[in-house]
């Protein structure tokens, strides 16, 4: 994994701010972004709702970029 590849999975994921709502025993909990021009739902736990696949890439990605990233800032440490 390079800079490009995690700017270009970082720009698949809808802008801050974020918020999660856990539901209750008759409605279903949800992710989304607020922001007032890219703003969306990112998962619904809604059967007629798909989540957004670009929030999911980042999360099954998310370990590895920040893996990455750590690595690089121990290098540039020494």
């Amino acid at each position: 994994m390079d800079i490009q590849e995690i700017q270009r999975i970082l720009n698949l994921v809808p802008p801050l701010p974020w918020h999660v709502s856990n539901g209750d025993d008759f409605d279903h909990w949800e992710l989304w972004s607020s922001h007032p021009i890219k703003g969306c739902y990112m998962i619904q736990d809604d059967s007629e709702v798909e989540s957004d696949k670009g929030f999911l890439e980042y999360l099954v990605k998310s370990r590895e970029i920040i893996e990455y990233l750590l690595c690089e800032l121990k290098y540039l440490k020494k």
